[in-house]
């Protein structure tokens, strides 16, 4: 294992990693989020230059150091520099955001200030994604293509658009279609036989009234994880995605967009390895632990010889190997992955007088997706998904669509800023899953099923004012909005379900808001303070007893206060952002794997109470024309102030916070070369990433030790030739994990349910070539 973890102390990787910097671009520290965004969908943000960052937070478009909010922005060019191409690179995009692996690489989730998601819980997100104002979820990892912006806000979020999220939401743009005939095509190659092709086009069907944009991706590459035992490698991809955008504006203030988008993607899926047994009979801190793997297939158990047989000296001597050969793994069968996703979405808007704007959003999305898994991580069947033979797989069926409709302008000689609304929207999801327990025994020791529906839908209406009090004090602003959310939740037992029951229901309603105050002292400085409220709605989770599923909405608030600066400082143009925040939360939803009548299960927790608190930080600075430099940087706290729950007849404290770094941030650089100006511009960039280690369970202090991933930093570069000779051909040459350096992304907490864990090895290093033509 030495060979593969870095002992030094996660400051000492990232000087480590800094150091190598200085050889190729001077210092490498860098341009810090700087392309801007839009929220929920509005036209895509604007950079001219450091300090002159345009977004759309607040739905009117206003410099990002003007809005009182913790925001970071990305633009579709700041997007390519840093070669974002899925969604676990936004880890490194967003200081204090984790992209989460739960059971494989294809099931991911957002964590942003403590708030996250739990497989197999039941309970919404915490951090919302959007794609085009539309709220979604899915359970597939998809190929990023002809994106305009990402947007990540941070906090509780409700009363400006779409649903209440207790975290934060991440929001995605689309790229729009341009009023005149032209596109790209961006080929990409690699190492682990990389290929990927992505192209859009424009076409003015009608000049001025009708465009059409057409883009597509097919990308295909190898995994990094090998099998040893079934062939082949893990975390393969084969994804195929297209899609239409219709601009119709018939006049100056009506305009109509609508996007169809249809994916299918295939590869294998990427799961973790073993990497710590219970024994049969170990303690934790006084509390006994699950030994289901040592009592089956441990030294003296009834499945010795068998575990002996699939691998020298057992369970404990595979554990021994796959601690040295994290790359590697040892599984009887191959983990296909399948998932097809269509979308569509429709925005009209309408400017019924001047600044007063009428807008309907209107989404769905339709996804099916199947995903493998071999629980143990290793080639003993303790626990697999499927029922009968091979490969099976969990399967999710899912529709949901969304409506909102809502007004937004200015008043009272455009001092009072507003925006109100309503909002519907519906879901259903049909699960199927399997499990063989004992898969190697000559009978398996049980087969059972959790086959279920659930649904819900959401009523809300909401509103949010800024109004403008320069007339008292210059420069003094206050914001104050509100909503109200009405929520109703089913779960329904189907067919096979190994707990047969009638339909459970349940309905809930609370009030999200916010309340600030801003203070724009000067032009190039703003104060903030925010009080901001929100809620997650309680549900059922059905892979439980009815007795055990159902579980209580969970409340947050915070107060937030920062300070924005975009100016120039010492004579060189300079951006910097700055928060500090504190955010409580009550009956926090976590979800719990136990053995439920000796079998497998699930249900989510109410966990009292928790506190996050920390700082972010973000900033860049032109220090030489041909040089910009900048960082960013998140410190989270999350804590459970009150632990204690009842599980089963057990109180049991939940100690460890999962999903939550305490420290993590980037150092970046981007300089341009001194080339000949006909060339076309030549930059260098470089980047550096380091985390802190983080837990994957929260009952690492109890049941579910050895729940831990150790903190890593990376070093990313890339080389861009611009514009080549004035030809609209560019070249790129990109390298992610330089220093080839191991880490683990994520962990799986198996502990308490079958008695082990397992980590998923992080990327190795990885480089390629890209080329792309605008014509």
């Amino acid at each position: 294992m030495k060979a593969y973890l870095n002992q030094q102390s996660l400051p000492g990787r990232m000087l480590a990693s800094a150091s190598l910097l200085p050889a190729t671009v001077i210092l490498l520290l860098g341009p810090v989020a700087a392309h801007a965004t839009s929220p929920a969908g509005v036209e895509a943000a604007e950079t001219t230059e450091v300090g002159e960052i345009t977004v759309t937070a607040r739905r009117t478009s206003e410099k990002l150091s003007r809005v009182p909010v913790s925001v970071a922005a990305f633009g579709g060019e700041e997007l390519a520099k840093r070669t974002v191409a899925s969604e676990q690179d936004l880890t490194q995009l967003v200081p204090g955001l984790t992209v989460k692996q739960a059971q494989t690489g294809n099931q991911l989730n957002i964590s942003l200030r403590g708030q996250t998601l739990d497989a197999f819980s039941g309970t919404q997100p915490g951090v919302l994604p959007y794609l085009n104002e539309i709220p979604f979820a899915s359970q597939t990892a998809s190929s990023f293509y002809d994106l305009a912006s990402i947007q990540a806000l941070r906090g509780p979020q409700g009363t400006l658009f779409g649903r209440n999220a207790t975290g934060g939401a991440v929001l995605y743009q689309m790229a729009q279609p341009k009023d005149e005939f032209g596109g790209y095509v961006d080929v990409r190659v690699g190492n682990y036989d990389l290929r990927q092709i992505q192209a859009a086009v424009d076409l003015p069907i009608v000049p001025g009234k009708i465009v059409l944009r057409l883009a597509g991706d097919t990308t295909a590459q190898n995994g990094y994880i090998r099998n040893i035992m079934a062939g082949g490698r893990l975390g393969d991809v084969n994804n195929k995605s297209g899609r239409a955008t219709l601009v119709i504006t018939p006049t100056d203030a009506l305009k109509n967009v609508t996007v169809v988008q249809y994916g299918v993607y295939r590869g294998t899926e990427l799961q973790g390895g073993l990497t710590s047994i219970y024994g049969v009979g170990q303690m934790n801190n006084g509390y006994a632990l699950t030994d289901s793997l040592a009592a089956l297939y441990g030294p003296g158990s009834s499945g010795e010889a068998i575990a002996e047989r699939l691998w020298p000296g057992g369970i404990y001597g595979y554990l021994e190997w796959q601690k040295n050969n994290p790359y590697k793994i040892a599984l009887p069968y191959q983990l296909p992955h399948y998932a097809r996703s269509l979308y569509t979405a429709n925005t009209t808007s309408f400017e019924v007088a001047p600044g007063i704007t009428l807008k309907n959003i209107f989404g769905y999305l339709d996804t099916f997706s199947r995903t493998p898994y071999v629980f143990a991580g290793s080639p003993f069947g303790l626990l697999n998904e499927y029922i009968g033979s091979p490969p099976g797989g969990v399967t999710f069926d899912q529709k949901q669509w969304s409506e909102e409709f809502n007004a937004s302008g200015k008043a009272m000689d455009e001092h009072l800023q507003y925006i109100v609304g309503v909002f519907f929207s519906g879901r259903k999801e049909t699960q199927y899953v399997p499990f063989t327990l004992g898969a190697d025994f000559p009978t398996p020791i049980s087969e059972f099923c959790y086959c279920f529906t659930s649904k819900s839908t959401t009523k809300a209406v909401y509103g949010q004012v800024t109004y403008d009090l320069s007339s008292l004090v210059p420069g003094l602003g206050v914001t104050a909005g509100g909503r109200w959310t009405w929520e109703n939740t089913s779960l329904a037992s189907n067919e096979g379900n190994l707990y047969a029951f009638s339909r459970l229901k349940q309905s809930e309603d609370a009030p999200s808001w916010t309340l600030g105050l801003q203070y724009q002292v000067t032009p190039e400085n703003l104060f903030y303070v925010a009080y901001r409220g929100s809620w997650r709605a309680g549900n059922f989770n059905g892979y439980t007893t009815p007795e055990l599923s159902p579980f209580s909405k969970e409340k947050t608030w915070d107060i937030e206060a920062g300070y924005k600066f975009a100016g120039t400082l010492l004579g060189r143009r300079a951006r910097l952002s700055l928060a500090v925040y504190r955010q409580t939360s009550t009956n926090v939803q976590r979800s719990v794997y136990l053995l439920v009548n000796n079998t497998p299960a699930s249900f989510t927790a109410n966990v009292p109470e928790a506190v996050a608190k920390g700082i972010e930080i973000d900033g860049e600075v032109s220090l030489l024309p041909w040089l910009q430099l900048g960082g960013s940087f998140a410190h989270t706290d999350a804590q459970y102030t009150k632990p204690l729950v009842n599980l089963s007849g057990s109180t049991l404290p939940f100690s460890t916070f999962a999903d939550t770094p305490r420290f993590n941030g980037s150092l970046y650089a981007e300089a341009t070369l001194p080339t000949p100006s006909e060339w076309g511009p030549v930059t260098l960039r470089a980047e550096g990433y380091g985390q802190t280690g983080q837990y994957f369970s929260s009952l690492g202090g109890s049941i579910n030790p050895d729940d831990h991933t150790p903190g890593y930093a990376v070093l990313n570069m890339r080389l861009d030739w611009r514009d080549i000779f004035g030809s609209g051909s560019s070249l790129g040459f990109f390298a992610k994990n330089v220093t080839d350096r191991f880490y683990y992304q994520s962990g799986y907490p198996l502990g308490v349910v079958i008695g082990l864990n397992n980590r998923t090895a992080g990327s190795p290093r990885t480089v390629g070539v890209e080329w792309r033509h605008r014509f």
